[in-house]
């Protein structure tokens, strides 16, 4: 929960986004976690600041980092279901 309370104050803070915070957050979005630990409301702030920062010059490395962060966890999947068909 620490690193949900970091995330709020810097997402919803007004300041400036480091492209880990953004990728992380992008992660748990995607797998349906966010809701988990924000209110709906700060989802709807949260995803409006993604937005933003996914036009901002950031946004290719951010984007790197998402496909390099889904190539791993797809591997891992794959080794996972590899292994359990031994």
């Amino acid at each position: 929960l620490a690193v949900a309370g970091r995330l709020r104050a810097e997402l919803l803070g007004g300041g400036d986004v480091s492209a880990n915070d953004a990728v992380l957050v992008i992660l748990l979005d995607r797998a349906g976690c966010l809701k988990r630990y924000f209110s709906a409301f700060e989802c709807h702030d949260i995803r409006k600041k993604l937005y933003e920062l996914s036009r901002s010059d950031s946004a290719v490395m951010v984007r790197s980092m998402i496909a390099h962060l889904e190539s791993l966890l797809a591997s891992i999947s794959i080794s996972a279901i590899f292994t359990a068909s031994m």
